[in-house]
């Protein structure tokens, strides 16, 4: 995946802001300073999908084209921070009554909503990591 290197920069900021966007409450309580950030990646409904469309697609991406012991991680939270993403957009536009969730609904609710800011801050370590550890050629 490095070897592609706009995909490879691309996977990791996406993955970065995914993280931050999902744990803004405990980032931003410890630097106040970042709450401009957070206004701009959640302007909108729009903006919040296309967070989460990006997120997904470069994360199947990645998980296609790179090395399994190296993209694997930032890869996979990429594609969980997009699942959170849109099922909480979803969440907040259904004004339907909400029906009993059937079993994979019921998973994402139970361990990815509900801990979704350990999933954001993980996925900020993961693609903070791989800023500082792979070498990139164009940096």
């Amino acid at each position: 995946m490095e070897q592609i290197p706009f995909l490879y920069f691309m996977r990791v900021i996406l993955t970065v802001f995914g993280g931050f966007f999902l744990a803004h409450q405990v980032i931003i309580e410890k630097f106040p300073k970042l709450q401009g950030l957070y206004d701009f990646l959640n302007t909108s409904a729009t903006s919040r999908l296309a967070l989460a469309f990006s997120n997904l697609l470069i994360g199947i991406v990645s998980l296609i084209l790179g090395r399994v012991y190296f993209d694997f991680f930032p890869s996979l939270f990429a594609v969980i921070i997009a699942i959170i993403m849109f099922f909480e957009e979803h969440e907040l536009t259904t004004t339907s009554t909400p029906e009993k969730p059937n079993s994979i609904m019921q998973f994402i609710l139970n361990y990815g909503v509900h801990y979704k800011v350990y999933w954001g801050l993980a996925a900020l370590f993961f693609g903070l990591l791989h800023i500082f550890t792979v070498r990139l050629a164009f940096i």
